[in-house]
C-alpha cells in the first residue's frame, strides 16, 4: 500500500460537517475526539477510544461485547524439527529377542500342525533349538570376566595383597591363600589392585596364567585357571560360604601384625570372650595367631573366614605365637 505525504491541505476543515478543534501547539485543523495531532504529533488528551472504564458489580465479570468475535481457544502446536525425523532407539539386546521370536513363531506353528513339516528335517530343527541355547547363553554371561578368586585386593608396597580367598575358587584350587602378595600375572608386573583389576578385565575366560607371589618374603610361582565371574555373581556371604550353619570361636578385636624376629604376619587377638570356645581352648589375649585348621593365616579376613567356614562340633588346631614362643591349641569350635 502506497502512503501519501501529509500536506498543509490535508489540515483544513473538512466539508463535511464535522466538528474541528485546533491543536494547542501548532494550531493545525483537527476533527474533535483525536488524540494525537497529525501535524506534530502532540498529544491532545483522552480520545473516544483511548480509555473506557471497565465497571464490575458484585465482583462479576463484565459482559462481553456482542460484537466482539468468538475465539477458539488455542492449543500448543506439537514439537517439530527441520532436522531429522525422531527416530527410536532399540537395545542390542531388543533385536536379539525380536530374532528369537521368529524360530519360536515357527515351533508354536510345527506343534499346532503336528509337526509334520517338522519331522521332515529334524536337523533343521537341533539346530534351531542350539541357536536358541547359544543366545540365552551369550545374554547370560553378558558382562563377564576372568575371576581370580579372592575377597578383594589391598595394594601393599611389593604389589596387590589378596584379602582372603574364596571357596573352590580358582585362587584357592591354585593353593594361594589370603595374604600372598600377588608381583607378576600373566607376564605383566603388578603394583597394586589397580593392575589386577585392569589386568583380569584383559585376561580370557578359562586363561591359565602364571601368578608370582610373595608369601612369607619368600618369592613362589603358581599356574592359575581363570573361571567366569558370573558363576561366582552373589552376595559376599554366599561367596565366602557363609551361610548355613557357621563355626564360632568367641574372638573380637584382632588385627594383622608382623610375628616379631620373623618375615611372617600373624592376627593378634585384641579380646577373648570369656566362657566362649576360644577362652575354653586354652586361647588369650596377645596370642598371635599363625595357622588356623591347617591354613597359613597372615590377614583378618582370611582368620575370619576359616572360622565361620568350620563346622560346628568340629576340633580344630590353631598355632600360636605366645611370648616368642610357637605353641599349639585345640579349641572345639562353638555354632555361630
Amino acid at each position: 500500500m502506497e502512503i501519501k505525504q501529509q500536506t498543509n491541505a490535508d489540515a483544513q476543515p473538512r466539508p463535511f460537517g464535522v466538528e474541528t478543534v485546533s491543536c494547542p501547539n501548532c494550531q493545525a485543523a483537527l476533527v474533535r475526539g483525536m488524540r494525537f495531532c497529525r501535524m506534530c504529533g502532540y498529544r491532545l488528551g483522552e480520545g473516544l477510544a483511548e480509555y473506557t472504564e471497565t465497571r464490575r458489580f458484585d465482583g462479576a465479570m463484565p459482559p462481553v461485547p456482542m460484537s466482539a468475535p468468538y475465539t477458539a481457544p488455542q492449543m500448543p502446536a506439537p514439537q517439530t524439527t527441520t532436522l531429522a525425523p525422531a527416530v527410536r532407539c532399540r537395545s542390542h539386546r531388543g533385536r536379539r529377542l525380536n530374532w528369537l521370536m521368529w524360530p519360536l513363531l515357527a515351533l508354536i506353528i510345527s506343534s499346532a500342525s503336528g509337526g509334520a513339516w517338522v519331522r521332515r528335517s529334524p536337523s533343521w530343527l537341533e539346530k534351531i533349538k542350539q541357536e536358541i541355547s547359544s543366545a540365552f547363553n551369550r545374554g547370560s554371561n553378558l558382562g563377564a570376566r576372568s575371576f581370580f578368586g579372592t575377597k578383594g585386593f589391598t595394594t601393599v608396597d611389593q604389589g596387590a595383597l589378596m584379602d582372603a580367598v574364596v571357596p573352590n575358587s580358582p585362587a584357592e584350587r591354585a593353593g594361594l591363600i589370603g595374604g600372598d602378595i600377588i608381583t607378576r600375572f600373566d607376564g605383566h608386573d603388578v603394583t597394586g589392585n589397580g593392575d589386577m583389576t585392569r589386568l583380569l578385565r584383559a585376561t580370557p575366560i578359562g586363561k591359565a596364567v602364571e601368578v608370582v607371589f610373595l608369601r612369607d618374603g619368600e618369592l613362589k610361582v603358581v599356574t592359575l585357571n581363570t573361571a567366569s565371574s558370573a558363576a561366582f555373581n552373589a552376595d559376599t556371604d554366599t561367596l565366602m560360604g557363609l551361610t548355613g550353619e557357621q563355626g564360632f570361636l568367641g574372638v573380637d578385636d584382632y588385627e594383622r601384625v608382623p610375628v616379631p624376629g620373623t618375615n611372617l604376619y600373624g592376627v593378634r587377638l585384641g579380646q577373648v570372650l570369656g566362657n566362649r570356645p576360644a577362652d575354653i581352648g586354652g586361647l588369650r589375649k596377645g596370642d598371635i595367631i599363625i595357622e588356623f585348621n591347617g591354613t597359613p593365616i597372615r590377614t583378618t579376613d582370611e582368620f575370619e573366614a576359616r572360622i565361620h567356614r568350620a563346622k560346628p562340633g568340629d576340633i580344630i588346631k590353631a598355632i600360636v605365637m605366645r611370648g616368642g614362643a610357637q605353641q599349639e591349641i585345640a579349641v572345639k569350635m562353638g555354632r555361630r
